[in-house]
């Protein structure tokens, strides 16, 4: 049997560089999903840290909660993630190790572009829950 049925055929080192096109869009595509995965909750402590920027201790005392609990939050929030996209990138064929430079470049995009993360829809989150932040503090 030739070698060629046996060995997949050698993927060129491009593929599989963070700056590769194809991976930015397998990135974009699998944060997107990852953030339609996400409940009420997770997405209000992603918009209250990200969109509208307040630090976990303001979070914390918005929602009236232990900072504690809020940090803790966030590093559930983080790790889900990171194992979501990781998982979606390895399925479709990913082997690099890293994901941090996607992440990095592409990440605040694909929040910026989720109808679900929009200033709107967290408006209506936070009025929802009966919270305010003053508008000076959120990012268009």
């Amino acid at each position: 049997m030739p070698d060629e049925e046996l060995l997949p055929p050698p993927r060129s080192e491009t593929e599989t560089l963070p700056n590769s096109e194809h991976w930015h869009e397998v990135f974009r595509e699998a944060a997107s999903c990852w953030l339609l995965t996400l409940g009420v909750d997770d997405l209000l402590l992603l918009g209250l840290r990200w969109r509208y920027r307040l630090s976990q201790r303001e979070v914390a005392q918005l929602l009236g909660v232990h900072e504690g609990t809020i940090s803790r939050r966030i590093s559930q929030l983080r790790d889900r993630c990171l194992d979501y996209l990781t998982q979606r990138l390895e399925q479709a064929g990913w082997t690099g190790e890293d994901i941090s430079v996607l992440l990095y470049q592409e990440m605040g995009q694909v929040l910026l572009e989720s109808p679900r993360c929009s200033a709107r829809a967290l408006a209506q989150l936070l009025t929802r829950h009966g919270l305010t932040v003053s508008q000076d503090s959120s990012i268009s």
